[in-house]
């Protein structure tokens, strides 16, 4: 049998990074507070990295273990380490009254624990995992409900909402029998329903209404305690005269020091030929690392200096004179691409005068007025929550009436851009915001 051989060739385009520039992708997309674990990281593997001169580039970089005064270095070590949302209720729930055995079950609930700070998972299959009687996990479950934010270990929304309610003695008194028996009326904003059935005036039932209103569907959601903690990468600061200075925060950002032996050891003719290489390497590795570092900081200092130009007004006045402004543009400005600009701000954030913002906040699309102006969505976002906050809520101003307002301005925006930045907003639609006041 004949066999036939063909040899093709292909041409196929590839983009190859070297280890140089993916390292620097790698650091500049770095939040300072990656960045300065990837520091401690480097610091203990490295043997070349000067260990006793750098110790203080990161606040964690090493834990003390001997010192006179090691249990307050201890606290504030643990102080410094940002905490998970379960670590946080672990610790409480460690003060609370629990037999040995009911400190177990607890701890195998926090693990289950849904994010959201709601109990999903189904109470007999915890009893069975646990060895435990069905009234065991009900028992620990109460206990658990007591911890903070009120709401946390709920079954469900009207557990969550009951359990806020019993925590407040500010609520009206309709506001418990509005949860357990309307809630499905209050959802749809059936409150002439609501009014019917319970027999009160529209005053009564509004104040039960915005009491409910008041309370978390989500425990978790609005407890800040869990958020990580935040260092900022740059520091805006005014003058008294109105002027801008930026400043790179490189107290999270410090690069990592060589020790001066291992140059000597380079140089040392007594040490072996492939010593010395491994030596080289790492020093390579270093400086590699130092140089992406400070093409870091170069990078977000440029991208900075360019948003506080264009948003000077913001900084001034407020979000209603944010200026429109793309990665796009930004990329086009500073002559580099928008990957480049999307890597460098992600998690990265600035101190300025007006509170901390993440980077990412101030990229927003533009709408065109009727000169061909731009008009930021931020802009118009803040126009619709003026008008929002304004608005007489037994007739609560409807998107076409917000377009209406809006076009008197100047700017042309749809009915279905009104109501997609509406609901960016977390405004609930115009029939759902209406009081019921007879």
């Amino acid at each position: 049998m004949k066999q036939d051989i063909n040899l093709k060739l292909n041409q196929k385009q590839t983009i190859t990074l070297n280890q140089n520039l993916q390292q620097m992708l790698k650091i500049l997309q770095f939040s300072s507070v990656e960045l300065s674990e990837f520091l401690e990281e480097e610091a203990i593997e490295n043997p070349v990295v000067q260990m006793d001169m750098d110790a203080s580039f990161s606040a964690r970089a090493k834990k003390p273990t001997t010192n006179n005064d090691a249990s307050l270095e201890d606290e504030l070590w643990q102080i410094s380490e940002p905490s998970s949302m379960y670590d946080i209720i672990r610790e409480e729930a460690m003060l609370l009254d629990f037999t040995p055995e009911e400190a177990e079950l607890a701890h195998y609930m926090i693990d289950n624990l849904d994010e959201t700070g709601y109990y999903k998972h189904d109470l007999q299959i915890t009893a069975d995992d646990c060895n435990v009687s069905s009234y065991k996990v009900r028992q620990v479950l109460l206990k658990l409900q007591t911890l903070d934010p009120a709401g946390i270990f709920a079954l469900d929304v009207i557990d969550n909402l009951n359990i806020q309610l019993a925590r407040r003695d500010d609520i009206s008194e309709y506001a418990s029998v509005i949860i357990n028996e309307y809630l499905d009326e209050l959802c749809r904003n059936d409150l002439r329903a609501i009014k019917s059935n319970l027999d009160i005036s529209a005053e009564e039932l509004q104040t039960a209404v915005d009491d409910i209103r008041s309370l978390s569907p989500f425990p978790m959601v609005k407890d800040n305690r869990y958020v990580r903690y935040v260092e900022p990468d740059m520091l805006l600061t005014m003058t008294d005269e109105g002027d801008f200075i930026i400043t790179y925060n490189d107290s999270y950002n410090k690069t990592l020091s060589i020790n001066p032996s291992y140059y000597e050891m380079i140089n040392n003719d007594s040490v072996d030929e492939a010593t010395k290489d491994y030596i080289k390497q790492k020093i390579s590795r270093i400086n590699g690392i130092n140089s992406s570092i400070r093409q870091r900081a170069k990078t977000l200092s440029m991208i900075t200096t360019e948003i506080v130009n264009n948003q000077k007004q913001f900084f001034y006045s407020g979000e209603l004179y944010f200026s429109s402004m793309t990665m796009v543009d930004v990329a086009k400005t500073l002559g580099l691409s928008e990957s480049t600009i999307s890597r460098a701000v992600k998690g990265k954030y600035i101190d300025t005068p007006r509170g901390i913002y993440p980077l990412k906040f101030f990229f927003h699309s533009a709408v065109k007025n009727k000169s061909g102006e731009k008009t930021s969505s931020m802009t118009i976002k803040e126009i619709i929550k003026d008008l929002v906050s304004k608005e007489d809520k037994r007739k609560p101003i409807s998107d076409s009436k917000i377009c209406e307002y809006i076009a008197k301005m100047g700017v042309e925006v749809s009915r279905r851009t009104v109501a997609k930045y509406r609901g960016n907003l977390g405004i609930p639609a115009s029939s759902k915001r209406k009081r019921l006041l007879e």
